[in-house]
C-alpha cells in the first residue's frame, strides 16, 4: 500500500491501469476498496491510468482526532478561490 504524506497525515492511494490518468476519489464514509467492489478498477483501467485516493480519516488513510486535521479542502479552496481558480480545469 503506498501513501502520500499531506501536512503530517499519511494517505493511502493505489495505482491502476495504464493510458490518461483519472482520480476515482471516494465519497463519506468510502474506501478505495468500493471502486474495486463495484467492479469499476476492472472495467476502467484498462483504459486509463487510475488514481484511487483514501480520503483523510477513510479505509487506509491516517485517521486524525483533531479536527483541524480535516480543515484542508476548504483552506485549498478558499486559496483558490482568492487567486481566480476555484474551479477546476479541464484537462
Amino acid at each position: 500500500m503506498p501513501y502520500a504524506n499531506n501536512r503530517g497525515v499519511q494517505i493511502r492511494y493505489e495505482v491502476e491501469g495504464a493510458g490518461p490518468p483519472l482520480i476515482l476519489q471516494h465519497g463519506f464514509t468510502c474506501s478505495i476498496e468500493d471502486w474495486y467492489e463495484g467492479g469499476y478498477v476492472a472495467v476502467l483501467k484498462a483504459d486509463h491510468r487510475l488514481v484511487l485516493v483514501d480520503a483523510r480519516g477513510h479505509g487506509g488513510s491516517d485517521k486524525p482526532r483533531d479536527s483541524a486535521a480535516y480543515t484542508f479542502g476548504e483552506t485549498n479552496w478558499r486559496r483558490r478561490r482568492r487567486a481566480g481558480r476555484a474551479r477546476p480545469r479541464k484537462g
